[in-house]
């Protein structure tokens, strides 16, 4: 299991030091929620920070300074020195690095970057994450914890460190208890008082706060399988999950809602979305997202679908000529425009072709998300893709339940009753 401590940083590089320290010692801070907590010793070490680099020539001297204190502290307790990726500058929308982050649009910016950061780690089920909250301003400590709290899973971390005595976080020479072990003087000096403070380990106290959360990583999975999730997108996705937003087809229209956002589709694309939703709206029975069989409902079974005299591709051929009055030379024409007899009926595996339904799902995914601008749909409310077995099992739907799906303009004449 690969150990990750993720941490902020603003204008007091020792907080990372001071919270590797803790995690490697958890007997001395003696929390008696936790008697038994073994030390964590972290492989990797992420940090993510502001340009602020107050007391250093730059930013580089900086992280080359705060690399140095991290090599020395695992040597000192005789641990492999950790990976330490390039520190992970927030920046503004034009890609200026910021100081700073004291406005709603510095503070987008920064929770975009924590959250394509933390998601990077929690798709990966061999990584436990430990995100530390003490650097930087107390709102992207908030936006950290907020952030860890929809995407962790059970096992991830988030915690606080505090020093006693509160002078030696105006000390800059001060990093971690017993850093000046062996020598004749362990004390270090406050920049502005002057007073100097001991750093043994028997007159410093590290508080290391393991900060208490619900990892709803486990209810909205959604957040660890994207590649391009942001914390604008991803508040928008959750506020519409815990509204339980409805998605809304207008047939007339061929218009597709969610939430604040309306699209509209091409007729192919329009109908194969449709006769998914209403195969979870009228719960088919026989194919679901989990398998087949009496227990399973639900979703569309792709070998059906290819097939010209089965039920659900009647049911799809039916809802696609409805949008052209039905009428035979509308039809035809509609279906040449865009190439139906291709692109469904006749969709037959070729040679090293596993799914060849897969290009028309593919067409309406990337139209929903190049269209959608706020919130991933096409991965969360669409198409889910099973493919077990050497049989090739291959069934498709829309992930949201049924009672979340409206259907507008879907009468009589565009869809017949299933048996």
């Amino acid at each position: 299991m690969k150990q990750v401590l993720v941490a902020s940083l603003g204008g007091s590089p020792s907080v990372i030091t001071e919270t590797i320290w803790a995690l490697m010692h958890p007997h001395e801070l003696a929390d008696p929620r936790d008697p038994d907590r073994r030390p964590f010793i972290p492989d990797e070490v992420r940090v993510i920070a502001t340009a602020f680099h107050d007391g250093f020539a730059s930013l580089e001297d900086r992280e080359k300074t705060i690399r140095e204190r991290i090599g020395a502290l695992y040597r000192q307790y005789g641990h492999k020195r950790p990976n330490i990726p390039p520190f992970e500058i927030v920046t503004g929308a034009s890609g200026t690095p910021l100081t700073d982050v004291r406005t709603n649009e510095a503070n987008d910016e920064y929770g975009d970057l924590v959250t394509r950061v933390l998601t990077g780690y929690v798709r990966d089920p061999e990584v436990r994450l430990h995100v530390s909250l003490a650097g930087g301003r107390k709102t992207m400590s908030s936006i950290d914890q907020a952030v860890t709290s929809l995407v962790a899973r059970p096992g991830d971390e988030i915690s606080h460190i505090l020093v006693d005595p509160e002078g030696l976080t105006g000390c800059p020479e001060f990093w971690w208890p017993d850093q000046d072990a062996g020598r004749p003087d362990q004390t270090v000096e406050h920049r502005f008082t002057k007073k100097r403070f001991s750093t043994r380990s028997q007159d410093v106290g590290l508080g290391l706060s393991i900060v208490t959360f619900v990892p709803l990583g486990v209810a909205f999975p959604i957040t660890r399988e994207l590649t391009d999730l942001t914390y604008r997108k991803l508040r928008n996705y959750v506020a519409l999950e815990v509204a339980r937003g409805e998605l809304i087809l207008d047939y007339q229209a061929r218009t597709v809602t969610y939430g604040e956002e309306t699209v509209e589709l091409p007729a192919l694309q329009f109908s194969l979305l449709a006769l998914m939703a209403v195969a979870r709206k009228e719960g088919w029975q026989g194919v679901g997202p989990d398998g087949r069989g009496p227990n399973h409902g639900g979703w569309v079974d792709r070998d059906e679908l290819l097939d010209a005299k089965s039920e659900t591709f009647g049911r799809f051929e039916l809802l696609y000529t409805g949008m052209f009055g039905g009428e035979p030379w509308q039809t035809a024409t509609a279906m040449r425009q865009d190439n139906i007899l291709v692109s469904v009926r006749s969709f037959v595996p070729g040679a090293g072709v596993d799914d060849p339904t897969r290009v028309e799902r593919t067409r309406l995914k990337t139209l929903l998300g190049r269209q959608f601008q706020n919130i991933l749909i096409r991965d969360r409310l669409l198409v889910d893709v099973a493919r077990k077995g050497r049989n090739r099992d291959f069934r498709f739907g829309v992930s949201l339940p049924s009672e979340r799906i409206v259907l507008r303009g879907f009468g009589p004449s565009t869809f017949k009753g299933r048996s």
